[in-house]
């Protein structure tokens, strides 16, 4: 039989990633939260939803029953989380008006390092409010 590697950042991680992050906040449970019940950490937690790190048999089947979803379930395809309402729609014109003008700035960033350094900051806060 011959291997097959499969890199980090993979596309079935990346779904997987997805599925868990829309569970979670279907759920109403913040990263640190999911995080402490399962024994790693909540950056930890932001790198399984990225797709970043792999999400072992074992982790994923603690996940899947905190989260009370089919393992299956986590493998699917499904729409995007990112249009899942973020914000009461009182509160969506402020974050739509910081939106346009974080967009402004960032398009003129002419250095993709300082843009991926940027946007790795951003995801790393992303929960910590929670």
């Amino acid at each position: 039989m011959d291997s097959v590697e499969m890199p980090p950042g993979h596309p079935i991680d990346r779904i997987v990633g997805e599925n868990l992050r829309a569970r979670r906040l279907e759920l109403g449970l913040s990263r640190k939260t999911l995080a402490a019940r399962i024994g790693v950490s909540a950056q930890q937690i932001a790198k399984y939803e990225q797709g970043q790190t792999r999400v072992s048999a074992s982790t994923l089947y603690c996940l899947s029953r905190l989260l009370d979803t089919d393992i299956d379930d986590l493998f699917t395809r499904k729409n995007d989380p990112a249009s899942a309402p973020i914000a009461p729609d009182s509160d969506r014109d402020a974050i739509e008006q910081d939106l346009r003008d974080f967009l402004e700035v960032y398009v003129r960033i002419r250095n993709s390092q300082v843009r991926h350094g940027l946007l790795e900051i951003i995801r790393s806060l992303d929960g910590l409010e929670d």
